[in-house]
């Protein structure tokens, strides 16, 4: 029963569909880690920009600590030597560097659909209306999961 789907045709090598795996696997364990963390530890960032109404988190949003009795408080942007203000430093850096994995591994995973999607059309391949349709719900999922983080 299970011959009859061919998950991975023959002119593309076992290695590519291993890796292609594993880099879809990461993506998805960095995206929720980078989702996840911030929200966890009230380490939030987000600011809005009232003037031009974007998105400006990539910019401003891990110069300050958001909590939620207080609110937001600017944090400064020089080491002092304080031990709290130095693991908030490697706190934001952190979650800093998985936003930036997780974006650069969801556009390497499109990338690598799309591709994929090009070389397998012109094969004319018996079960080609199943693997676009993986391929349309995989990129559909990693476009709403963008759309979410922001």
């Amino acid at each position: 029963m299970v011959e009859q789907f061919d998950f991975c045709p023959q002119s593309v090598p076992k290695a590519f569909s291993v890796a292609a795996t594993v880099i879809l696997g990461l993506a998805i364990v960095l995206g929720g880690v980078s989702v996840g963390l911030p929200e966890f530890l009230r380490v939030e960032p987000t600011i809005r920009n009232d003037t031009s109404g974007l998105n400006d988190s990539f910019n401003f949003g891990y110069s300050q600590l958001c909590y939620d009795s207080t609110g937001c408080e600017q944090l400064p942007t020089v080491a002092d030597g304080d031990e709290v203000f130095n693991r908030l430093t490697n706190l934001r850096l952190s979650a800093y560097g998985l936003h930036l994995c997780a974006l650069s591994l969801s556009g390497l995973v499109l990338i690598g659909c799309i591709v994929v999607l090009a070389l397998w059309f012109p094969h004319g391949n018996d079960n080609w209306p199943f693997r676009l349709s993986r391929l349309i719900l995989g990129i559909v999922l990693m476009l709403s999961g963008r759309l979410f983080e922001h």
